[in-house]
């Protein structure tokens, strides 16, 4: 009794475990598959473990992630918009689709959960091939009397720590600018650019220095020169704050849509319904 007694301080409510971290704290997969055959543990998928009488959430999935499995992973993309309310206008409803982004794909078992979300997994390499802005996670442990993890994960770039659930566990999401990347990253072939259009002409609140350096540091010239047209268009007066010499937009012009029209400035093919306010 006294190994499921620890396991109940160890294991905040919520929270999964999966295998190699009970394995870590000297809990055997005979002594786990016991515990879950006694009602001690249930097993929401294979190989994942919490206590019992929990309701699973999505959030709880991805806290645990970042803490108690030390996966580099943070929300980003439109999960990350929608959870700071810039895209309710758009999506009254929040998406079934849960974008996280990392240096390698979460374990097998977090697709398996019986959830009504989806997860759906993008490099972070895609974007951004530092590490400064790879989730700097490892495993943390929840401290009960002081209800906050030991040690803090430490948000990378263009990243902060959302709070949920009572307990106050901390999300790793992306901040606005860096979420904004991240979405026309997905444009046109997963959302529409009329979307992103709406979106962006919201955000009246970017910060022109973080969006200089994202910019500046992103490796997708289709993203880089999408966030511009989209700033230049609705806010122009942000570009007035960004050196736009230090952003590497390549060579050549990219084709977004087919029978589009080409803006000159940005060297990219735009839908024709978006050519009345343009200015090239």
């Amino acid at each position: 009794m006294k190994k499921i007694n620890k396991l109940q301080a160890i294991l905040p409510d919520l929270l999964l475990a999966d295998a190699p971290w009970l394995a870590s704290w000297g809990y055997s997969g005979v002594q786990v598959n016991k515990y879950a055959a006694s009602g001690w543990l249930q097993r929401p998928a294979r190989g994942v473990y919490m206590r019992p009488g929990c309701r699973l959430h999505w959030q709880a999935a991805v806290v645990s992630l970042q803490t108690l499995v030390g996966a580099p992973l943070s929300i980003g993309g439109l999960t990350a918009l929608e959870m700071q309310g810039r895209a309710h206008f758009i999506y009254p409803q929040m998406p079934g689709k849960i974008f996280l982004y990392g240096p390698k794909p979460p374990p097998g078992w977090l697709a398996k959960l019986n959830l009504s979300k989806k997860f759906v997994f993008r490099k972070t390499t895609r974007l951004f091939a530092a590490r400064k802005y790879w989730c700097q996670t490892g495993r943390c442990q929840w401290d009960f009397a002081a209800e906050r993890f030991v040690p803090q994960p430490q948000p990378a770039v263009g990243i902060m720590a959302r709070m949920w659930s009572e307990r106050n566990f901390p999300l790793q999401i992306s901040v606005p600018e860096r979420a904004l990347l991240e979405f026309i990253d997905e444009l046109p072939e997963n959302y529409p650019l009329a979307d992103a259009d709406l979106l962006i002409e919201g955000m009246v609140d970017m910060k022109p220095q973080l969006l200089q350096d994202l910019l500046a540091d992103c490796t997708s010239v289709k993203v880089k020169r999408l966030a511009l047209w989209f700033i230049d268009r609705h806010h122009p007066r942000l570009l007035d704050h960004v050196d736009q010499q230090c952003i590497d937009l390549g060579r050549g012009n990219r084709v977004l849509v087919k029978e589009g029209f080409l803006d000159r400035k940005y060297r990219i093919t735009l839908p024709k319904s978006m050519k009345h306010v343009s200015k090239y």
